[in-house]
């Protein structure tokens, strides 16, 4: 298995592992700008895909959100799904939640004034390697990967308890 990227913390995980997935003949793409969510950002992130896409031939599975949210994340990750199944003639999309650890989780820790609201569902790191490893051979199929649904504001609570 071609791993794109390897930072974060998935991809550290990943790379960690990767000896155990020499036979997997796949490339495994998480690479995603999943902080700054401006359309500026978003649509260089999708068309770094792309252009993977169109210069690659191989296997690729897809690390895409599970997230309904409206955002530009979650726009030019679609586009990329359907561009992937367009394009690609082996291809496997994992839809994940909000994996707990960086991202929301670290952006209440860093801003407690940061307002909580609707729903977050919410996946372990260990989970969500697990749950990408055991479907690592679906092919032309998209996944989704359910994680445990909390409010926003309970899981702001959560993370700022101090005792």
């Amino acid at each position: 298995m071609k791993l794109i990227n390897g930072r974060g913390q998935l991809g550290e995980m990943f790379q960690k592992n990767i000896k155990l997935f020499y036979h997997v003949d796949a490339t495994l793409y998480h690479t995603w700008n999943y902080i700054d969510k401006s359309k500026t950002v978003q649509l260089w992130c999708f068309n770094r895909f792309r252009d993977y896409i169109y210069t690659h031939e191989e296997s690729i599975i897809f690390i895409s959100t599970k997230s309904e949210e409206y955002n530009f994340y979650t726009e030019y990750k679609r586009k990329s799904e359907e561009l992937l199944k367009e394009k690609c003639a082996h291809y496997s999309v994992i839809r994940l939640p909000n994996i707990i650890g960086k991202g929301i989780c670290t952006r209440f820790i860093q801003n407690p004034s940061l307002e909580a609201y609707g729903n977050l569902e919410l996946i372990t790191l260990e989970e969500a390697y697990e749950n990408i490893r055991t479907n690592l051979f679906t092919n032309n199929s998209i996944i989704n990967i359910n994680g445990e649904k909390i409010s926003a504001k309970l899981a702001k609570i959560l993370l700022l308890f101090k005792r």
